[in-house]
């Protein structure tokens, strides 16, 4: 949402700003696009699945077929 906003921002911000703005711009849609590879990679997970994010690696357990 925020790229989205940002990049809707773009005609009224002054010409002396837009590079600092496109570049925050381009930094936030780089994180949120790790995140949104994740949040699929869950998705796929059964229902039944743990999650565990520790900050750096997420784990996912789940309960073991015999």
């Amino acid at each position: 949402m925020l790229s989205i906003i940002g990049l809707i921002c773009i005609p009224v911000i002054p010409a002396g700003f837009l590079f600092t703005w496109l570049f925050c711009l381009v930094v936030n849609a780089s994180g949120s696009i790790g995140d949104v590879f994740i949040l699929a990679d869950l998705m796929r997970q059964p229902a039944t699945a743990m999650i565990q994010d520790r900050g750096d690696m997420i784990s996912v357990y789940m309960e073991a077929v015999e």
